[in-house]
């Protein structure tokens, strides 16, 4: 097997690459001044299997005219398979008419992609589980749900250590008062003097007229063994987990993603976000919600985040029904217009994406944490 890049997202296929233990083939990819390109194969590629990995983000349709003479220039090399690796494919949300007299956008991708000579297609978290009902070649489905699985258990046991040390220092807090003042070598007077509202053995020792216990006792009583409290979610939610977090779709469309990731965390739970969305503008008009995310840290998971505007909306509505914390995800960073702007400025802990879309340096922003899906292509090369 052979691996080529286009110029769309080398560091990605360098990463791939490395995980299947070779090399990025050469290509030569020159731009006239009028912004044409020319695609030459260096290689000897030959009864060659080879792969070409582009994602077609911005400019998409730059990156798919490089990535079908790609294609093209192998074929006539004498490739003998080609497995074109898109990690984000570009007009993936154009998959059916939305209003009279358009065009399927992503259909005439389809056919192209086909036509020049691809034989197999790979591609990360499509927006519509239907997007590979259009091709007549093999489709690999990947996800990066797993790889938010695995990074969401860190939160939650990272949260779960830190409530387990608030709940400990608390009780060995309280313990050690109650130790203090139940010592036998205590004097009276220090159970009798100064028993007015500013002193610490009358706030401890309060009781009601009807004799109950002590509320000073409610921190050491009525906690669990912080041993329980920090069990993982794979292995067995504790009750502070199991209560403590929720999974969140931003939008009905995701609702089969966001099953899909509770059933991996344990059936952990989750709620749904409602949205209006003007199809010729896209703007945001309304949305609403179903489910409790109240005292609870909201995990918000998308398959893209382009302008950033339905995160935000999403973040508005989680903030007013009570949400503690929010931790977003979303597999394809698209970061169109100011979305650098309005994601730096959420509430939101951290905003999780992977590498599906080569972002720049321009494009970071403080809360940014890139998850690399190479090794997840790579394995799947090995099985398709």
């Amino acid at each position: 097997m052979k691996i080529f890049s286009g110029s769309s997202n080398k560091p990605l296929a360098e990463r791939t690459a490395k995980e299947l233990g070779i090399e990025v083939s050469p290509l030569e990819i020159s731009v006239f001044p009028d912004g044409e390109r020319r695609i030459r194969v260096v290689d000897k590629v030959v009864d060659e299997k080879v792969v070409v990995l582009q994602s077609t983000s911005t400019p998409p349709d730059q990156n798919y005219m490089e990535l079908f003479f790609i294609i093209d220039a192998l074929i006539r090399s004498g490739a003998s398979e080609i497995t074109a690796v898109v990690p984000y494919l570009g007009y993936e949300r154009q998959d059916h008419i939305f209003r009279d007299g358009e065009a399927v956008s992503l259909e005439v991708i389809a056919q192209t992609l086909q036509r020049v000579g691809a034989d197999k297609l790979v591609a990360f978290d499509l927006h519509s589980i239907k997007v590979p009902e259009l091709f007549t070649i093999p489709v690999l489905h990947l996800s990066a749900l797993d790889l938010f699985a695995d990074k969401i258990r860190e939160i939650v046991s990272r949260q779960s250590r830190f409530s387990n040390d608030v709940l400990s220092s608390s009780a060995l807090r309280s313990s050690s008062r109650l130790d203090e003042f139940s010592d036998a070598s205590t004097p009276a007077s220090r159970w009798t003097s100064g028993l007015g509202a500013r002193s610490p053995a009358a706030t401890l020792m309060k009781t009601s007229s009807r004799g109950k216990t002590p509320r000073a006792f409610d921190t050491v009583v009525n906690h669990k063994p912080a041993r329980n409290a920090s069990a993982s979610v794979a292995g067995g939610s504790s009750i502070i987990n199991r209560q403590s977090f929720v999974l969140v779709s931003p939008d009905m469309g995701g609702i089969r993603r966001i099953k899909m990731l509770s059933e991996s965390l344990d059936n952990m739970p989750y709620a749904t976000i409602e949205k209006n969305r003007d199809l010729q503008t896209g703007d945001i008009s309304d949305s609403s919600m179903e489910g409790d995310v109240s005292g609870k840290t909201a995990i918000i998971v998308d398959d893209m985040i382009s302008t950033g505007r339905t995160i935000v909306a999403a973040e508005k509505i989680l903030l007013k029904n009570g949400a503690k914390k929010i931790f977003v995800f979303a597999t394809h960073a698209v970061f169109s217009e100011n979305a650098k702007e309005l994601l730096e400025n959420l509430e939101a802990e951290k905003v999780f994406v992977t590498d599906t879309i080569f972002i720049p340096k321009d494009k970071h922003f403080s809360k940014l944490e890139i998850i690399s899906v190479s090794k997840v292509i790579a394995e799947g090369l090995k099985n398709f």
